[in-house]
């Protein structure tokens, strides 16, 4: 944002002569020249900035209205972002009418509630006004702070999401999806139900599929609130956006790190406050349960926002957590890593084009435009630490906590990361530092004082099993997109695991003469795809799961890592077919294909279960891996005493004899089918137990 010149001043209209300025935007105040109306006595009506940083939180309305637009010489309010016009659009009454906003004949438009105008609409309360883009919303219409109401006429059934078909729409919420839930009268009550949704729809503070709703109920999309205020004669609800700075009051809380300590503070709305943690286990364990990450030994917290206290589900959305290295080393432009970060916090049916338009929106915030035209391996410590603070912020978070000792080592760019952050703070989004010493470059944060006690009683669970969020394919590819870029950084083990399925053909074949060529391929063809699997889980495991616990991921992590873990289990089955072509007397028939790609299948899911119990502990991975092995192989030289089942090996060698007994073969592919069901949903169950 940029100052007025005086020069500039003496272009402006006539009537326009008073310039204010606020948290960087210019607003210049209307007065008319000569008095030719009376004063109009108003409501308070101000316009609130959707958006932290850029734009002040609240922009007063008041006279003949205010212009908003890119250029400072004739806008009251400048908006200098691609798709404002110079002069794009005018807010204000005439008379004693309602306030009433006036495309000034804009190129990309105005839209209200997502809806594009043509010439004059009247506003009403809780609206929402995007310039240029119907998705993504910059103001909101506040008058006497009241909210949104909406009628919803007929007998229903009503539908609400982000399409503009919904009888309830929220267009400018991307945490909505498209047909977010349904509401419904039945028995003569009114029933509210999820249309699998990606990220929940919650009633006084309740993750719900169904349930019956009363006069006074709170439901929660995303960042929508909807209260239901009457259901006679016609259902009306008051809705509103809850995207505002939190605080929390923290009572005796224990996070295990530090035994027999309990830690008492407050964490104040809209400003920037300083939190000195010595120990750095205690600090970070401390944020973890700020941001929902790890459960309390003991105490308490109540938050500003009461749904907070009962659903700990949304803290992984309402906080935002800097600190630990995040962003990954590679040549990607940083304008696509945070598109694709953009996907795994948005609702799964955003369009690309809104989720740019909200990432272009946080760089604009941060003042870091720039770092568009640079590749996430060119980026300085400092400039790192801006993008990882930007994929935080495109969840809208009303708190973020930063762990300043993690994020940046050097003074200066400590000095230059505070005062973006001091920018930032404000009525919708506070900020914590988290400090291992006090620092003299934050003269603008308070201090939170620490009181040291005995820790509080046992805290109660109340999201023991944290339901994950709905499938997103567009997350889901983000991941798998991420999960391959791992490879080519590591590019040496995968080497190594591409040429695990030669070794071990070759290596069985010298070792065991007296078995067929076939049991060795299948054999070597399962070890190869498990232990494939497994590094693909435990090699860096803390980019995949603390993404899939940050967002809570879990159908989208385990398809993108199974088709990674497919894809090199693919080339795996390539590279030891041609091996096996190779041997003596050895021949490919139908069957044995077949066969081969299922044995692959099953080592596959085999190596996610063991690396999914494993963590970051390849070896254990390893050791998992082979100790299976050796049992299959084993169960397999018992299939005649019943403990067939116990290993896929005679039921893929039934499969490669297809062309003798097809019966057997058909047999042998469902119970192998079945194996391999079974082994996923193991996996599945043990990555949501790690959210």
């Amino acid at each position: 944002m940029q100052t007025v010149s005086a020069t500039d001043r003496r272009l402006l209209q006539p009537q326009f002569r008073r310039i204010l300025r606020n948290d960087g935007c210019n607003l210049i105040n209307p007065e008319p020249v000569t008095q030719t109306e009376a004063p109009i006595a108003s409501p308070i009506a101000t316009l609130r900035a959707l958006h932290p940083g850029a734009l002040p939180a609240e922009i007063a309305l008041t006279g003949p209205g205010l212009v908003i637009g890119r250029d400072a010489r004739c806008a009251a309010v400048v908006v200098r972002r691609e798709g404002v016009s110079r002069r794009h659009c005018w807010i204000g009454r005439h008379q004693a009418g309602p306030w009433t906003i006036r495309d000034l004949d804009s190129r990309n438009g105005v839209f209200v509630n997502g809806q594009r105008i043509e010439g004059e609409h009247a506003l009403a309360a809780g609206d929402v006004v995007g310039l240029g883009r119907s998705r993504l919303a910059d103001f909101e219409l506040n008058i006497n702070g009241l909210e949104r109401q909406v009628v919803l006429s007929g007998t229903g059934p009503w539908r609400i999401g982000r399409d503009l078909a919904c009888e309830l729409s929220l267009p400018a919420d991307p945490g909505v999806s498209q047909q977010h839930a349904i509401m419904r009268q039945q028995d003569g009550q009114l029933l509210l139900e999820d249309s699998g949704s990606r990220n929940g729809t919650w009633l006084n503070g309740r993750r719900i599929r169904r349930a019956r709703l009363q006069p006074g109920d709170s439901i929660i999309l995303a960042g929508s609130r909807v209260r239901l205020e009457t259901t006679k004669p016609e259902p009306r609800l008051a809705v509103s956006t809850i995207e505002q700075a939190l605080s929390v009051q923290v009572q005796a809380l224990s996070t295990g790190s530090a035994p027999g300590q309990g830690l008492s503070f407050e964490i104040l709305p809209a400003r920037l406050q300083a939190l000195v943690v010595a120990d750095t286990e205690q600090r970070l364990a401390l944020l973890d349960v700020l941001a929902g990450m790890r459960t309390p030994s003991g105490g308490a917290l109540a938050w500003s926002e009461p749904e907070l206290n009962q659903a700990r589900a949304r803290l992984r959305t309402r906080v935002g957590r800097v600190g630990r290295r995040e962003v990954p080393v590679c040549a990607v432009p940083v304008e696509a890593w945070l598109e694709q970060q953009a996907s795994l916090a948005a609702a799964g049916d955003v369009s690309e084009k809104s989720r740019r338009e909200r990432v272009a929106t946080i760089l604009a915030e941060l003042n870091a435009n720039h770092l568009n035209a640079l590749n996430l391996d060119r980026l300085t410590a400092l400039e790192q630490a801006l993008v990882q603070l930007a994929s935080e912020l495109l969840t809208n978070p009303g708190l973020l906590l930063v762990d300043v000792p993690a994020a940046l080592e050097s003074a200066s760019d400590r000095a230059e990361l505070l005062d973006r952050l001091q920018a930032l703070a404000g009525p919708r989004l506070s900020i914590v530092l988290a400090l291992d010493q006090p620092l003299d470059i934050v003269p603008g944060a308070a201090h939170i004082d620490i009181h040291i006690g005995a820790p509080g009683p046992m805290a109660r669970e109340r999201d023991r099993a944290l339901r994950p969020r709905g499938f997103s394919a567009a997350a889901s590819r983000a991941l798998l997109r991420d999960q391959l870029r791992g490879w080519r950084r590591q590019p040496l083990m995968l080497f190594e695991t591409l040429a695990l399925p030669v070794l071990l053909v070759a290596g069985l074949w010298l070792a065991l003469p007296d078995h067929s060529d076939s049991w060795i391929l299948l054999v070597s063809l399962g070890l190869a795809a498990a232990l494939g699997a497994a590094f693909q889980v435990s090699r860096q495991p803390g980019r995949l799961l603390r993404t899939a616990r940050r967002h809570l991921l879990l159908d989208d992590a385990l398809l993108a890592v199974f088709t990674a873990a497919c894809l090199v289990a693919a080339v795996q089955t390539g590279l030891g077919l041609t091996v096996f072509l190779l041997l003596p007397d050895s021949s490919l028939t139908p069957g044995l294909f077949l066969a081969a790609i299922l044995s692959a299948l099953s080592g596959t899911a085999l190596g996610l279960v063991c690396g999914a119990i494993a963590g970051h502990r390849s070896e254990l991975a390893l050791l998992l891996v082979a100790s299976l092995g050796a049992g299959m192989v084993v169960a397999d030289s018992l299939a005649e005493k019943g403990l067939a089942l116990a290993s896929p090996l005679p039921w893929s060698q039934a499969v490669a004899d297809m062309a003798t007994a097809p019966h057997a073969a058909a047999l042998g592919a469902a119970i192998m089918a079945i194996q391999l069901t079974g082994l996923v949903l193991v996996a599945r169950y043990l990555l949501q137990r790690r959210l």
